[in-house]
Order: C-alpha cells, then structure tokens, then sequence
C-alpha cells in the first residue's frame, strides 16, 4: 500500500466525522430538551445562538466562511466584501450593479448594527 492509498482510506474514514458529531450533537440538545420539558411539567422551546463550525475531512474552514445574521449577503456576496470593493476601487472602475449592491450593503451593515445595539442599550 502506497501513500495515495493511505490517504485514501483517510478520507473515507474521516468525511462522515462531521455529519455524525452534527448529529451526536443535536441528539444531545434534545435530550437535554426533553429532561427539562419532564422537569418543569412544560413544553421547552429552544434556540441556540452560536457558530457551530463544520469541518472538511475534520480539518476546520477557514475563519471567514461562515456568515450569519451578524454577517448580511446580498445574493451570493458577503456585504463587508461589497463595501471593501467600493472602497478600494475608483468608483470609475466599478460597475453599476457593484456600485447598487454596495449601496445596499452598507444599508443592510448598518440595518444589522443597529438591530443589535438596540437590545444591548436597554
């Protein structure tokens, strides 16, 4: 067996690791769902608010892959992405539908900043 095999059988092995430790993981929120549910004698509604980073072949993505509320797309384009096109680039060099989008992805940054503040000043 040569070195391409091994990594080979490497692969195979490691790719459903983050299918199943996604799945080990929402099976452990349920069960913890459930035991509180029976506790209080109630329903339990629960949202988790946080990254949960998958992972290639178990190797992490890279930091900048993941978006999130806190981080708008307008269609397939992160909006901090847009706004550092428009500010690096002569608006000459630019093209209309960038100059659009990046009109309203400063729009949709300062919507979200604003959408968080607004808790946290209360």
């Amino acid at each position: 067996m040569d070195l391409f095999d091994l990594l080979w059988v490497f692969a195979i092995i490691r790719t459903p690791h983050p299918i199943v430790r996604q799945c080990w993981l929402e099976a452990q929120r349920l069960r913890a769902f459930r035991r509180l549910a029976e506790h209080r004698h109630s329903r339990v509604i629960g949202l988790t608010h946080r990254e949960e980073h998958m992972s290639i072949l178990g190797f992490p993505k890279g930091e900048h892959a993941e978006l999130g509320i806190d981080r708008p797309e307008l269609g397939q384009y992160p909006a901090a992405s847009l706004l550092k096109v428009m500010d690096r680039k002569p608006v000459t060099e630019i093209d209309d539908q960038t100059i659009f989008l990046g009109d309203v992805a400063r729009k949709a940054i300062c919507q979200v900043e604003q959408f968080v503040r607004e808790p946290l000043s209360e």
